[in-house]
This record gives C-alpha cells, sequence and structure tokens, in this order.
C-alpha cells in the first residue's frame, strides 16, 4: 500500500499519484475520504499497488474518478476534495481508526498480496452486507506461496457482524496492521 500525494493546487485539495502505473478509481464523487481509505490501485509492471488516502486528509471527493484506467505520472492528480458535508464527517468519524462503537477493524496480519478469493474463478469470501461469525475466512494473504487466511474475530470483535467496508482490493500489496475490512456490530 502507498499513500497519495497531497497537495494544494490554486487553493484546492489533491490527491496525486504516487508513483507511474496505470490507476483505477476506487472512489466517487462524493465519497468521503479519511486518512488510510483505498482511494484506488496502481498497476505497477504487472503488480496492484493500493494507493491510500494520506494522513490528516478529510474531506470529499468532488472530482477526478472517473471509470476504467488512466495512466498515470508520478505526482499527476488523481482527484480533488471538498469541504465534507455532515454526511459525509459523521461517515468518515465513524469508522476512523476503529473508534466507533459498535465497529471492529479486520487488520492484515502480515506484509504481503491480498486475495479475496480462493481461486480466480470463485466468489469472494465475502462482500459488503455480508453476515460473518468468529472464524469466517475474509481473505487471504499470500506471502511467498503460503496463503495465510484473514479470519473474522478477535480481542473486542462482537460474536457476530456485518462487514460495512472493504478497503483492499484483489491482488493488492497490503502492509502488516493495515485496515482490510470494518465490520459492525451485527447484534
Amino acid at each position: 500500500m502507498r499513500e497519495a500525494l497531497l497537495q494544494v493546487v490554486d487553493g484546492d485539495k489533491v490527491l496525486c499519484a504516487p508513483t507511474v502505473g496505470w490507476f483505477e478509481y476506487a472512489v466517487q464523487v462524493g465519497d468521503a475520504l479519511r486518512p488510510g481509505r483505498l482511494i484506488g490501485t496502481l498497476r505497477v509492471l504487472n503488480r496492484k499497488i493500493g494507493v491510500a488516502a494520506p494522513p490528516g486528509v478529510r474531506g470529499v471527493v468532488v472530482d477526478g474518478p472517473r471509470p476504467g484506467r488512466i495512466g498515470a505520472e508520478y505526482g499527476q492528480t488523481l482527484l480533488t476534495m471538498g469541504e465534507p458535508h455532515s454526511g459525509a464527517q459523521a461517515e468518515a468519524e465513524a469508522v476512523d481508526g476503529g473508534g466507533a462503537v459498535g465497529h471492529h477493524l479486520i487488520l492484515a496480519p502480515i506484509d504481503g498480496i491480498f486475495y479475496c478469493r480462493p481461486s480466480p474463478d470463485a466468489p469472494a469470501f465475502v462482500s459488503v452486507g455480508d453476515r460473518v461469525s468468529e472464524g469466517t475466512t475474509l481473505g487471504l494473504v499470500e506471502v511467498m506461496k503460503t496463503f495465510n487466511p484473514v479470519r473474522y474475530g478477535g480481542i473486542g470483535a462482537p460474536p457476530s457482524g456485518i462487514v460495512e467496508e472493504v478497503r483492499v482490493l484483489d491482488q493488492a500489496e497490503v502492509s502488516a496492521g493495515q485496515v482490510l475490512f470494518v465490520v459492525r456490530d451485527g447484534g
């Protein structure tokens, strides 16, 4: 995972490409931004690298995202941010850093490549809105041809929950401790 570059251009806050590659957006106009939120992926030499919002970022995407891949150069503007409206601000604060009551963050256990499905032709382990319980496999992190399962549960996690957000794309590079999923208490 790499952080986007934060710059101020003509008074606007913009997030820029941290390196060259083919960029694909994971956000759209109106989405709330907060530190660590996945904004898209860069494909560099056939490897997917997640690009996240850098520390201190709070706002709403107001311009930039479009469908498909775009060729990105180092420092090229990827999106423009605006001030958050009250709903977006509440959303950003609700899941930022796991501080909200009733939310549990699922973190990458190790550096590697994340896979959301057991094989290329199989469905994803989980999707937004799915109910999960302790021990449910959410994805895999591959390191040197060894696949490490990422499971729901752990200290502070409710017995069951609902996947509220997936913060990583299939086959993206992840770092140990990176937020992969946000799960809310399923009651």
